[in-house]
This record gives structure tokens, sequence and C-alpha cells, in this order.
């Protein structure tokens, strides 16, 4: 899970602030609302994504190289 491995989380966890419960692991997989993800899916190919998306893709492909 994305969120599970950041630096915040991490240091939230580490002060005590929060708690994870790795019984909940077992979703990080799931799509727990397939309906809306399939709709999503579909008005992006139709719509696309803004412009502003695409750009920051773009620097953050530079910024690796």
């Amino acid at each position: 899970m994305k969120t599970k491995n950041s630096k915040f989380i991490e240091e939230l966890i580490k002060n005590g602030e929060i708690t994870i419960n790795p019984e909940l692991n077992k979703y990080a997989e799931i799509s727990l609302f397939p309906e809306k993800v399939k709709r999503a899916k579909a008005h992006l190919a139709k719509v696309g994504m803004p412009k502003e998306y695409y750009e920051q893709m773009a620097r953050q492909k530079e910024e690796e190289k």
C-alpha cells in the first residue's frame, strides 16, 4: 500500500500518533468499489486527464534522469 510506505506515515507510527491494523492489508489489492472504478475509467478514457497532470508527469521523468 503506497501510504503505508510513506515517510510521513512512518514518522507518525514511530511517534505513536497512529496505528495501522495489519488485518486491513488484505484489502490493499482489492477494489472495494468496482462499479465506481469502471465508471471513472470510462470517463477518463472519454475526457482524458487535465493538461497539468501530463506536465507534472513530464517534470517527474526529467527529474529522474
